[in-house]
């Protein structure tokens, strides 16, 4: 969402295409915004490349302006979908949903952290992905229970360590209005702290970009 007003957002979708390389089908994206409430409030649509060479094809949709948006913050968590399909001939081949929130996240020397353009203190704990007697598997009633009993202490902020969390707890954050500050490593580098078959160094720039999308 690179540009959010009063009376307008701009939702920015991108793909990731596998396994077209070389292919000259003609294929169509389309991507439909949905509001909180369940409406289509937005739709886009492009080619797909031909010819390709990657094996992953990256591709950014044309812009889609939603109109009076409805923001995500802690107290009111509003959340978007996001519906795409990919389309061979009129058939849809592929179809994934992604739930979003539409917000502006800024930080400044004079203000700290701005959500929305508001000054909000992070008030919350360091985590461990661990779920005390239930182990370390992310068992998704158990985060949510979690969750609310932050919320209910009046937390809006939860700093993940020290490695990459499941989708359902950050999905479990977007919906309850909470802020993660993720961390991907506990240590930056090769000594003794790194578990890793190979040097931390071989991996850091490989995991980055896993951990992100």
């Amino acid at each position: 969402t690179p540009h959010i007003t009063k009376d307008q957002a701009f939702v920015r979708v991108q793909v990731e295409i596998d396994g077209f390389q070389g292919k000259t089908d003609d294929l169509v994206l389309i991507a439909k915004v949905f509001s909180p409430n369940g409406d289509l409030v937005g739709t886009s649509r492009t080619n797909a490349p031909k010819r390709s060479k990657k094996q992953t094809e990256e591709v950014v949709l044309p812009l889609i302006d939603v109109a009076n948006p409805m923001l995500w913050a802690c107290e009111t968590p509003h959340l978007y979908q996001a519906e795409i399909t990919l389309s061979l001939n009129g058939t849809i081949v592929d179809k994934v949903t992604e739930r979003f929130g539409i917000r502006t996240i800024e930080f400044t020397q004079a203000s700290g952290f701005l959500l929305n353009g508001k000054k909000v203190f992070l008030k919350g704990i360091s985590n461990h992905q661990d779920l005390g007697a239930l182990g370390v598997a992310a068992y998704e009633a158990a985060i949510a229970r979690q969750m609310d009993v932050l919320k209910s202490y009046g937390f809006n902020h939860i700093r993940t360590s020290h490695n990459p969390y499941s989708p359902s707890f950050l999905r479990l954050a977007d919906e309850k209005g909470l802020l993660i500050v993720d961390e991907l490593y506990d240590k930056w580098s090769n000594d003794k702290y790194w578990g890793g078959r190979t040097p931390w160094s071989e991996q850091v720039f490989h995991n980055l970009p896993e951990w992100i999308k």
